[in-house]
């Protein structure tokens, strides 16, 4: 991916910066491990002031998205993936206290391990199913990704949808959540999460533009005068780059972030509308007649096969992905 700021979008340059490397890793446009320029290369590159650069790389260290390597520079963060970290004192005790009668009775290390698989076994066999949560930013988009989970996940789980819009409003949910077996979430937002739920077992997934969106895009007329439309402005430069790669042919574009300035008058210009999960209340402001497009994404399944599996059960991860 190359990152190109695009100077004729009403958003600063910095925030497109930002937009662009952490939505393009959310996407897996940016890989875990990716060498990035360094701050002096990438403003010259484009134009940019090195402290711009130099803020936009700290703000996304501080949020876990990139990571800097002492005398080699500043890569993608590797996939977080947070396991549970308290457990309650009481449990650790009652533990720790059979373990011990165990051994008194002369049983070995390995015979107390056999006897806790055979129990965690039959207890999961007792279980009808197994937990998990996505956790995202919109409900309806994330009900969506509960469901494509949930279908290739499999009977034996149920995935639960969640925002965390939900969750700052009510704390008291962190406790509910933090006893699924794992809360699923967006790569830029594994540390809030983390934070937000320090007993949970946090991961990432990728999520890519949605097939229907793509078909969508490829059906407009080349003639149209597009408008594209994002709920938050750090969005909008890959949101307009995903519009341009999958509707080539359209050669009239102009794009806005959700309520700016002069956005009403774009709307008033325009045949067709291409906006964001989270910007549908510009749906109540459309002349009759004007298309309309959501740029959804949805998780990608080699990314559930490759990252959610081998986590939920390493077994069996690899025959999934043969099938």
């Amino acid at each position: 991916m190359k990152l190109q700021v695009d100077r004729t979008l009403p958003v600063p340059l910095g925030t497109q910066l930002r937009g662009l490397i952490e939505y393009g890793v959310v996407n897996g446009d940016l890989l875990p491990g990716q060498r990035l320029p360094s701050v002096r290369e990438l403003a010259e590159a484009l134009d940019i002031a090195p402290m711009t650069v130099a803020q936009v790389y700290r703000t996304l260290r501080d949020a876990g998205v990139l990571e800097t390597r002492s005398g080699d520079g500043t890569f993608i963060a590797k996939r977080e993936h947070h396991e549970q970290r308290h457990v309650p004192a009481d449990l650790q005790q009652r533990v720790d206290s059979v373990i011990s009668d165990a051994l008194a009775a002369g049983l070995s290390p390995r015979a107390i391990s056999g006897m806790v698989q055979v129990s965690l076994s039959r207890s999961s066999q007792v279980s009808a199913t197994r937990r998990v949560v996505m956790l995202g930013m919109f409900e309806d988009a994330t009900r969506e990704y509960a469901g494509i989970l949930k279908e290739r996940l499999g009977p034996a789980f149920e995935v639960e949808p969640h925002t965390l819009t939900e969750l700052r409003a009510h704390p008291q949910l962190a406790e509910l959540l933090s006893s699924a077996e794992l809360v699923i979430t967006f790569s830029n937002r594994v540390k809030e999460v983390a934070t937000l739920l320090p007993a949970a077992r946090v991961t990432a997934l990728r999520f890519l533009p949605s097939e229907a969106t793509r078909q969508a895009l490829a059906s407009l007329d080349p003639y149209v005068k597009l408008v594209v439309v994002s709920h938050f402005a750090e969005f909008l430069p890959i949101l307009k780059a995903g519009v341009v790669r999958f509707a080539p042919h359209v050669g009239s574009v102009q794009a806005s972030v959700l309520n700016a300035p002069g956005m009403m008058e774009l709307l008033n210009w325009g045949d067709a509308v291409v906006y964001s999960t989270g910007a549908e209340s510009l749906l109540a402001h459309l002349r009759d007649g004007v298309v309309a497009i959501e740029y959804r994404h949805g998780p990608d399944p080699v990314d559930i096969d490759q990252t959610i599996l081998p986590i939920l059960d390493p077994g069996s991860a690899s025959l999934r992905s043969a099938s």
